[in-house]
Parts: structure tokens; C-alpha cells; sequence
């Protein structure tokens, strides 16, 4: 894996409290560049509004405002003249679109099947399992992944969480063999 690779994330790699802000946490120690445009931002933020009617809109939305503070390099223009791309579902061509204008090296995804392999790779982008890319991303650069993790897991003092449970809590995510791996690969204390 290249270093600091620019990643396109998906609406459904950013609708999830863990992986978000692992993202941002990778992205602010320049270990990815994550990249979105506005319409995936609206298409996460409309999705989690409508699925998590607990949620106030107005702490969701200052979310979002700080993302783009804190990597305002992230946000990236939707592309209005990008090559016409064929995909299964009509609606994900944006995506495509947006990691070919963002330059990206992989397209982060939980849906696999809506980005064939053989149109992507025709366009030079590496369509991934976030669960997939975080491994390799840990066996390419162990010692920084760890240090941001437990930088991560500091963050979260209400309630404190275990290495156990930071790890649980991506699993939970979505993101079973990442789990496993800090499940076997502690922290040194």
C-alpha cells in the first residue's frame, strides 16, 4: 500500500460514529487523505437523521462542520464533467466520478457490488472493503495505526474504553478482521 493514499470515502464509510472518526483521526496524522463531496456528506448526514430520529440534527450537522475544518482539504468538488461511468445501481455513479476527480487511490465501500471491479480498475481506482483497507493499512504501517488508535481510544472518556472494547466496538462496525487484528495486537503499556 503507497503512503498517505487518498481515499474516497463512500456515504456509508462516514455514516458510522467508529469509522468516521477513525477516518478523520488517519486523515488529521496524514496517514490517508480521506476525500467526500457535498452530495456524499448530505447522502450520510440525510441517512443518519432519518435511521436515528434520536439524534439532535443540529449536533449532527456541527459534525460535519467540524470534519471540514479539520481536513478542509477533504471536501472535494462534485465533478460536472467526468467520463460517463456504467454502474449496476445508477445513483453511486457520483462516487465513482468523485474518486476519479478526487484522484483517489481507493474508493472506500461497504457495498462491494454496486462498483465492479472491471470498471474500476479500467478507471484507476481500487474499489475496498473499509474492513479490508484498514488491515492493510495496519500491516503496511503498524506503529502509526496503534499510535492513532490509542489516541482514538483516549479520546472516548464518557465512558472510558478498553482496548477490548474499542476493538468490540469495530466489530460491531462492520469491520470484523480489523477487530480481531487490535484484538490481538494490544497496545504496549
Amino acid at each position: 500500500m503507497q503512503a498517505n493514499p487518498i481515499v474516497l470515502c463512500d456515504a456509508n464509510v462516514l455514516y458510522g460514529q467508529w469509522l468516521r472518526d477513525l477516518v478523520m483521526w488517519l486523515g488529521t496524522v496524514a496517514l490517508v487523505r480521506p476525500r467526500w463531496t457535498e452530495r456524499i456528506e448530505q447522502e450520510w448526514l440525510g441517512n443518519l437523521l432519518e435511521h436515528r430520529p434520536d439524534l439532535d440534527a443540529a449536533r449532527v450537522q456541527r459534525t460535519a462542520q467540524l470534519m471540514n475544518q479539520v481536513l478542509p482539504e477533504a471536501k472535494v468538488p462534485t465533478p460536472h464533467d467526468a467520463p460517463l461511468l456504467t454502474l449496476p445501481d445508477p445513483d453511486d455513479v457520483h462516487v465513482l466520478q468523485a474518486a476519479l476527480a478526487a484522484e483517489a487511490t481507493y474508493l472506500l465501500t461497504f457495498n462491494l457490488a454496486d462498483f465492479p471491479e472491471d470498471v474500476c480498475r479500467r478507471v484507476g481506482i481500487e474499489v475496498l472493503h473499509p474492513d479490508t483497507f484498514l488491515v492493510q493499512l495496519h500491516q503496511a504501517q503498524p506503529e502509526m495505526v496503534q499510535q492513532t488508535l490509542v489516541r482514538l481510544q483516549r479520546q472516548k472518556v464518557r465512558p472510558p474504553l478498553s482496548w477490548q472494547e474499542l476493538a468490540q466496538a469495530f466489530g460491531r462496525a462492520g469491520l470484523a478482521q480489523f477487530s480481531r487484528l487490535l484484538l490481538d495486537h494490544p497496545p504496549d503499556t
